[in-house]
């Protein structure tokens, strides 16, 4: 019964963040609320410690300006229904979301790097990604095999991090109304009077540090998620604005939500 309200809210936002590109806080407060209810009624203290580590890491990814706040927020929520009933829910749930993440990042990266001529580069890169991590794998497997699976997961985020830099996944584009939801690839400032431009590093390492570290001296105009009031906005300083190449991560934190949880729901 536990993944039934996950699942309800799961879908309403993948209807919103596909229709209108943005979750509604009316969705993920809730659901943030009444885990975090549960937790403190069915946990014992020390099972909190995960809990608050999966929170700081969301809440880095959206500081970092690599997923929107309602993404973050979406994912903090399922994670807080379901985790006071399975203690393994977490990594179980985050490697499948990467896994998910990568095969619909390798279908429609390939499409276009077809349209763009680019699939030789596209193809040897993600070939290498996936041998480094199987090598991982298969040694941590055969050294210490309890921990092989944690071990691949957080080595295939790092070679990912690291390789997936050189794939092209920005572009610049005219500013619109269609842009509400999308990532800003830069931040667009003030100083001095001037209009300051600083493309945003690919590394998403790299990002997280460039955000634990602290702002520039500027005034930020938008640096992150575009809303229509930062559209309007920037329209009076800019035509053009630099974006992350992205689709709606709603549907793929619900695939990964059914997924992760795939034997309970048909044993429901």
């Amino acid at each position: 019964m536990h993944i039934i309200l996950p699942i309800i809210f799961s879908a309403a936002a993948c209807y919103f963040d596909l229709k209108y590109m943005e979750i509604p806080n009316a969705i993920t407060f809730p659901m943030i609320f009444i885990g975090i209810v549960i937790c403190i009624l069915k946990l014992n203290p020390y099972y909190y410690i995960p809990l608050a580590i999966s929170f700081i890491f969301l809440w880095l990814i959206w500081k970092a300006g690599i997923w929107g706040g309602g993404d973050a927020k979406l994912t903090m929520g399922i994670i807080s229904l379901i985790y006071p009933y399975n203690i393994y829910f977490i990594p179980n749930f985050f490697i499948w979301l990467g896994l998910i993440s990568m095969a619909h990042y390798f279908v429609f990266g390939l499409i276009e790097e077809m349209k763009k001529g680019n699939i030789a580069k596209f193809l040897s890169t993600v070939s290498a990604i996936s041998l480094l991590t199987l090598s991982i794998y298969l040694i941590s497997n055969a050294l210490f095999p309890p921990f092989s699976i944690y071990v691949t997961a957080v080595s295939f985020f790092i070679i990912g991090d690291i390789l997936g830099s050189f794939l092209p996944c920005k572009e610049e584009t005219e500013l619109s109304e269609e842009l509400v939801g999308k990532l800003l690839a830069e931040k667009i400032g003030i100083k001095n009077g001037k209009i300051i431009r600083i493309e945003k590093e690919t590394s998403i390492i790299l990002r997280i540090y460039r955000a634990l570290k602290g702002k520039e001296r500027i005034k930020i105009l938008a640096e992150d998620e575009l809303t229509k009031e930062k559209i309007e906005e920037l329209k009076k300083y800019c035509k053009k604005v630099k974006i992350y190449i992205s689709y709606p991560m709603a549907p793929i934190i619900f695939i990964s939500l059914l997924t992760a949880n795939f034997l309970e729901i048909v044993k429901f």
